[in-house]
C-alpha cells in the first residue's frame, strides 16, 4: 500500500512538473547579446535593446545603437562561414553612424569603411548566434568627416526577416534609410528582365537582369545582372533628378517569382552619382510588379537590324525626337547604349553610357534639352536633337530632329518629317538656349551636349 501511494506521488509530481513547464517545444535560449568598440577612442556599447541581426536573401545584417546616438552596423553574406572578411563593401560591408542632436535624420552622418583599412573575423555561428571581432577606418563621403572603430566585438542571435506581403503592382525599399514605396511597379521581359518603379515623391527605381531559367535566381549587381539605378529629385529644383546607378558588387537581386503577369523578388545595393560621387545606400528592397505592355527601360540597345529607324528600341516610339536621334547617331557609327531607367529626352543626359558630357556643341554630339513647362504641356518630356554643322565663329549651330514645329522639313523617314534648324545661346542667361534667329530672351533649358 505504501509502495503505491509513493508510486501515485511520484506520478502526480511529475505530471505537475510537466504542465509547469507548459509542454511542448523547448524555448529558444536567451543570449545575452552585445556589439562594443571603440569609436575615436571612446567607449562604444550598444544598448542591450537596440542590437538586433537580420538574415534577408540578400544578407546578413547585425546593428547596434546606444543612447548617445551612436550606431555600428554590420552587413555580411548569408554563406558567411567562421573565417576572416575584408571590409572592402564586397565580402563585408560595415560603417558607424552619428546620429543628429537636431533629430533629423536627414542630418546623420554614416561613414562608410574604407576599402583596405580593416576586417572583420567571424569566430562562431554556432545555432545561429554570430560571435566575431572587427576594426576599420570610415570616411562619409559627403562631409569627409572621418572616424577609427578598433576593438570591435559582437555576439548577436541572427533571425530570419519575416516576409511581408506585398500587394500587386507595388514595390518598396529605403534609400538612405527614408521609406521608398510605390503602386506603380511593372516589369517587362524582352530581351531582359526589367522591373521599374514610381514613387509619389518623384523618386524612381529600375532594375535590369537577365531573365532566370529557374527560381529562386540570384543576380550579383554589375556582375551577371546588366544593372539598376535610383532617380532623386534635385531639391530646390524637382524638375530635374539626380541618377545614382548601382556600384559594382555591391547588392543582388533575387527573383522568387516570375508569371506571365506578375514578378516577385528581393533587392539591395548601393548607388553613386557619377558626378558628384555621391552614393546612397538602398536597403530592404521588395517588389512585385505587374505586367506592362511596353518596355520601360533598358540596359543596353540592341540594333537587330541594319535601318535603326525601322527596328528602334521598344521604349522609343517612332516620330519621336528620341528615335531620329537614336537611329542619326547609329547612321554615323554611334550606336547608342543606356543605363536602366526611364529614358525620357531629357533623361538621355544620365542615361547614354560612355558619353562625355560637354557645354559646348560638337559635329556629332547630341543636344539634351531639359524638360520644362507644365505637366501637361509637349516639353514635358524634353528634347534631343543631333548636331550637324558648327558656324564658324561658333554661336551657333545646325540640328536635325523629330517631333519638332520649330524648323523647316528636310528629310522624310517611313513618313515622319525630319526638321533641321538653327539654335544659339540666349545672350546673358547661361544654361539656355533658343532658335536662331531670334528675340527670344527666356529659351528653353540645356542641360548639355553629350560626345561620343
Amino acid at each position: 500500500m505504501y509502495r503505491s501511494l509513493f508510486a501515485t506521488i511520484l506520478i502526480l509530481a511529475i505530471a505537475h512538473l510537466l504542465t509547469g513547464c507548459g509542454g511542448g517545444p523547448p524555448a529558444t535560449p536567451v543570449v545575452p547579446q552585445h556589439l562594443g568598440a571603440t569609436i575615436d577612442g571612446a567607449a562604444f556599447s550598444a544598448d542591450a535593446t537596440d542590437i538586433g541581426g537580420v538574415r534577408t536573401a540578400n544578407g546578413i545584417d547585425i546593428t547596434g545603437s546606444s543612447s548617445d546616438g551612436r550606431s555600428i552596423q554590420i552587413s555580411i553574406p548569408v554563406s558567411a562561414a567562421p573565417g576572416t572578411l575584408a571590409l572592402d563593401g564586397t565580402a563585408a560591408a560595415a560603417s558607424v553612424t552619428f546620429s543628429s542632436t537636431s533629430g533629423d535624420p536627414a542630418s546623420d552622418v554614416t561613414c562608410d569603411a574604407v576599402s583596405g583599412t580593416g576586417t572583420l573575423t567571424i569566430t562562431s555561428t554556432a545555432g545561429d548566434v554570430y560571435e566575431g571581432t572587427f576594426a576599420f577606418q570610415a570616411k562619409d563621403d559627403d562631409t569627409n568627416r572621418a572616424a577609427q572603430v578598433l576593438a570591435g566585438s559582437f555576439k548577436v542571435r541572427v533571425t530570419d526577416e519575416p516576409e511581408q506581403p506585398v500587394a500587386a503592382g507595388s514595390a518598396s525599399a529605403t534609400i538612405d534609410g527614408s521609406q521608398f514605396s510605390s503602386t506603380d511597379a511593372g516589369f517587362t521581359t524582352d530581351d531582359t528582365l526589367t522591373i521599374a518603379a514610381d514613387a509619389a515623391d518623384g523618386r524612381s527605381l529600375s532594375i535590369e537582369v537577365g531573365i532566370p531559367s529557374a527560381l529562386p535566381a540570384t543576380y550579383q549587381i554589375a556582375t551577371d545582372t546588366m544593372g539598376a539605378c535610383v532617380d532623386v529629385p534635385i531639391a530646390g529644383n524637382p524638375d530635374d533628378t539626380t541618377a545614382y546607378d548601382a556600384d559594382a558588387g555591391s547588392g543582388s537581386v533575387v527573383i522568387t517569382k516570375l508569371t506571365s503577369s506578375e514578378c516577385a523578388g528581393t533587392f539591395s545595393f548601393t548607388a553613386t552619382d557619377e558626378d558628384t560621387g555621391r552614393k546612397i545606400t538602398v536597403a530592404k528592397g521588395v517588389f512585385a510588379a505587374q505586367k506592362t505592355s511596353t518596355a520601360v527601360a533598358s540596359a543596353a540597345a540592341t540594333i537587330r537590324a541594319s535601318d535603326s529607324y525601322s527596328n528602334p528600341p521598344d521604349y522609343f516610339q517612332p516620330g519621336e525626337c528620341t528615335w531620329y536621334c537614336f537611329g542619326r547617331a547609329y547612321e554615323n557609327g554611334w550606336h547608342l547604349q543606356f543605363k536602366p531607367g526611364k529614358k525620357d529626352a531629357w533623361q538621355w543626359w544620365d542615361r547614354v553610357k560612355k558619353a562625355s558630357k560637354h557645354a559646348a556643341p560638337k559635329v556629332g554630339a547630341i543636344m539634351v534639352i531639359n524638360k520644362y513647362g507644365s505637366s501637361t504641356s509637349k516639353t514635358r518630356w524634353g528634347h534631343v536633337a543631333y548636331v550637324e554643322s558648327i558656324s564658324k565663329d561658333g554661336k551657333r549651330w545646325n540640328v536635325t530632329h523629330a517631333n519638332s514645329t520649330w524648323s523647316h522639313i528636310v528629310r522624310k523617314i517611313h513618313a515622319y518629317n525630319i526638321y533641321e534648324g538653327k539654335f544659339e545661346f540666349v545672350p546673358g542667361k547661361p544654361g539656355y538656349v533658343r532658335h536662331s534667329p531670334s528675340t527670344d530672351r527666356v529659351g528653353m533649358p540645356l542641360r548639355g551636349f553629350l560626345y561620343q
